[in-house]
Protein backbone atom coordinates (compact mmCIF):
# COMPACT_ATOMS: atom_id res chain seq x y z
CA UNK A 1 0.00 0.00 0.00
CA UNK A 2 1.29 3.40 -0.53
CA UNK A 3 -0.84 6.38 0.03
CA UNK A 4 -4.09 4.04 0.64
CA UNK A 5 -4.29 2.57 -2.78
CA UNK A 6 -2.48 -0.87 -3.28
CA UNK A 7 1.13 -0.70 -5.26
CA UNK A 8 1.85 -4.06 -7.47
CA UNK A 9 5.93 -3.99 -8.63
CA UNK A 10 5.97 -7.16 -10.54
CA UNK A 11 9.70 -9.09 -10.50
CA UNK A 12 11.01 -9.40 -13.36
CA UNK A 13 8.70 -6.47 -14.77
CA UNK A 14 7.45 -8.06 -17.92
CA UNK A 15 6.41 -4.67 -19.29
CA UNK A 16 9.21 -2.88 -18.79
CA UNK A 17 8.15 -0.02 -17.08
CA UNK A 18 5.14 0.12 -19.05
CA UNK A 19 7.34 0.80 -22.01
CA UNK A 20 6.33 -2.99 -23.99
CA UNK A 21 2.88 -4.64 -23.37
CA UNK A 22 4.12 -8.43 -22.61
CA UNK A 23 1.70 -8.88 -19.86
CA UNK A 24 -1.49 -7.43 -18.04
CA UNK A 25 -1.32 -6.74 -14.26
CA UNK A 26 -4.57 -6.01 -12.06
CA UNK A 27 -5.01 -5.55 -8.68
CA UNK A 28 -7.86 -7.11 -7.04
CA UNK A 29 -9.37 -6.47 -3.61
CA UNK A 30 -11.86 -8.34 -1.13
CA UNK A 31 -13.23 -7.82 2.29
CA UNK A 32 -12.53 -11.64 2.98
CA UNK A 33 -10.44 -14.59 0.69
CA UNK A 34 -12.08 -17.81 0.31
CA UNK A 35 -13.85 -19.65 -2.43
CA UNK A 36 -16.92 -17.28 -2.19
CA UNK A 37 -14.99 -13.60 -2.23
CA UNK A 38 -16.35 -11.00 -4.45
CA UNK A 39 -13.05 -9.51 -5.87
CA UNK A 40 -13.57 -6.45 -7.21
CA UNK A 41 -10.56 -4.49 -9.67
CA UNK A 42 -9.09 -1.74 -7.73
CA UNK A 43 -6.01 -1.50 -10.22
CA UNK A 44 -6.47 2.49 -10.86
CA UNK A 45 -8.37 3.20 -7.82
CA UNK A 46 -6.26 6.14 -5.75
CA UNK A 47 -8.29 5.81 -2.85
CA UNK A 48 -9.67 2.55 -1.34
CA UNK A 49 -9.90 3.58 2.47
CA UNK A 50 -13.83 2.72 3.92
CA UNK A 51 -14.23 -0.16 0.87
CA UNK A 52 -13.50 -2.73 3.22
CA UNK A 53 -10.93 -4.59 1.57
CA UNK A 54 -8.19 -6.06 3.28
CA UNK A 55 -7.38 -8.78 0.95
CA UNK A 56 -5.30 -8.35 -2.31
CA UNK A 57 -4.63 -10.65 -5.01
CA UNK A 58 -2.86 -10.00 -8.58
CA UNK A 59 -4.13 -10.94 -12.02
CA UNK A 60 -2.06 -11.55 -14.71
CA UNK A 61 -2.45 -12.15 -18.35
CA UNK A 62 -1.50 -11.89 -21.68
CA UNK A 63 -2.62 -8.66 -23.79
CA UNK A 64 -6.10 -8.94 -25.60
CA UNK A 65 -7.00 -11.78 -23.23
CA UNK A 66 -9.32 -12.05 -20.36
Amino acid sequence: MENGAPVVTPVPDLNEGGTRNERVYRVLGATAPGAGAEWTDVTDRTDISGTGYRFFKVSVSMPGQP
